[in-house]
């Protein structure tokens, strides 16, 4: 891919009369003939004072090609992200690591520029756009060019003609390549701003306690490598519906973090404890895991007895059931949170909570954990009866209304 800036580099300083006669001790007469070396591959030599074993420009890969024993001044990143690399993690990784590597092939002094589109919020160029320095100070100055005024679709265009631009407006690589957001906040599916902070004592205290853990190591493509992490929570849900069978449901624990097996299963325990009366715990089934067994084992050891054996027990394996992580979670989680059923306790630790934003906000191109977890409460509590929120006068009223209609209607008034 490089090779075409090169080429069109290179073709210009051999074919350019008006620039040759500008520069005429930097750019050979016949290129072809005089420069050490002319050739897409290795490069080209204009004209220089010193030796060095560095072509004056070449082109070269990131992924594949990267140059080995040169040192440049000057290196221009340009698009070392592309669409279909956002499909994978790994090799979104592999790029990071790559970049980082490439910067051992400056030299003191010189310098180098990144330009390109991201597609995912864990892309390569977020990566390097939020890189700091050890004192916390950022290595890079953002320049970000959307193709509108103000960054909106609805804004007026800024290079293009707003005739192209609204004919682009309708395909689904528009976010990424005109507005430079992958989810712009008029299209976020998950808006975190919905859910409501509630004091711990404002809590009801006859909740339906589910616990919920979704573990990290899934291979889903928004998921897997670095980054990847351990979700738990507590959720209480109210004992009443509303008139359409929707409970308030209030997070009262959470945990979002990287972990090996054996200190999220630590952490497991120590949440399982101090929740109180948890009346089911779902644990997310990956694979030919054994999480779940490993987790009710230390459970028994602290005298708490789970078992996954069939519906009835404490204990339930949660699984996608075919859906996809997308699927699953939007169809889970944007009605209650669009209509404030999700509260959350004030004494969650904020860190966490912020991660549950985040995930939200970039909802479908980031990680995906703590949403993942809590979109499978209502896989959990979808077989529970939860009665409408009339209070027991009204219901008794209600019924005893109802029963005389009925008795009436028997009798042929």
């Amino acid at each position: 891919m490089a090779k075409k800036f090169l080429f069109e580099i290179k073709e210009t300083f051999a074919t350019n009369k008006f620039l040759k006669a500008c520069f005429p001790d930097v750019i050979w007469d016949n290129c072809e003939k005089e420069a050490p070396l002319w050739a897409l591959d290795e490069g080209i030599v204009l004209k220089r004072r010193t030796n060095m074993a560095e072509p004056t420009v070449s082109a070269w890969g990131l992924t594949e090609g990267m140059p080995i024993g040169m040192h440049f001044d000057r290196r221009i990143y340009d698009d070392i992200s592309t669409q279909d690399m956002a499909k994978s993690a790994d090799v979104m990784e592999s790029v990071k690591m790559n970049f980082d590597s490439s910067q051992n092939i400056g030299k003191e002094g010189g310098h180098h520029r990144v330009i390109g589109t991201y597609y995912h919020h864990s892309d390569p160029l977020i990566y390097i756009r939020d890189k700091k320095t050890p004192e916390g100070v950022r290595k890079y100055l953002l320049r970000r060019k959307p193709a509108t005024v103000d960054g909106t679709a609805m804004g007026k265009s800024v290079y293009l003609s707003q005739k192209r631009l609204d004919d682009l407006k309708g395909d689904q690589t528009f976010n990424f390549q005109q507005l430079l957001d992958p989810t712009p906040l008029a299209e976020q599916r998950l808006n975190p701003s919905f859910m409501t902070l509630v004091d711990k004592k404002s809590i009801p205290q006859d909740l339906f306690r589910v616990m919920l853990v979704d573990q990290a190591g899934d291979l889903d493509s928004n998921k897997g490598g670095a980054g990847d992490c351990w979700a738990v929570g507590v959720i209480g849900v109210e004992k009443r519906s509303d008139d359409i069978g929707q409970c308030n449901v209030y997070i009262e624990d959470l945990w979002i973090t990287p972990s090996s097996e054996s200190e999220a299963i630590e952490q497991i325990v120590r949440m399982y404890l101090r929740g109180g009366m948890v009346q089911r715990l779902g644990v997310e089934k990956v694979g030919q895991t054994t999480t779940h067994l490993h987790i009710a084992s230390a459970l028994k050891a602290h005298g708490r007895h789970v078992s996954f054996e069939d519906k009835t027990d404490v204990g339930v394996l949660l699984r996608p059931a075919g859906r996809t992580k997308r699927k699953l979670i939007e169809s889970a989680l944007s009605w209650p949170l669009n209509n404030g059923k999700i509260h959350y306790s004030s004494d969650v630790p904020n860190a966490y909570m912020e991660r549950l934003r985040l995930e939200m906000s970039n909802f479908p191109f980031w990680h995906d954990d703590g949403i993942n977890m809590l979109a499978y409460l209502y896989d959990v509590i979808k077989d529970c009866y939860f009665p409408s929120e009339f209070n027991d006068r009204e219901e008794d009223a209600y019924l005893e209304k109802n029963t005389y209609k009925a008795v009436n209607s028997r009798v042929g008034y």
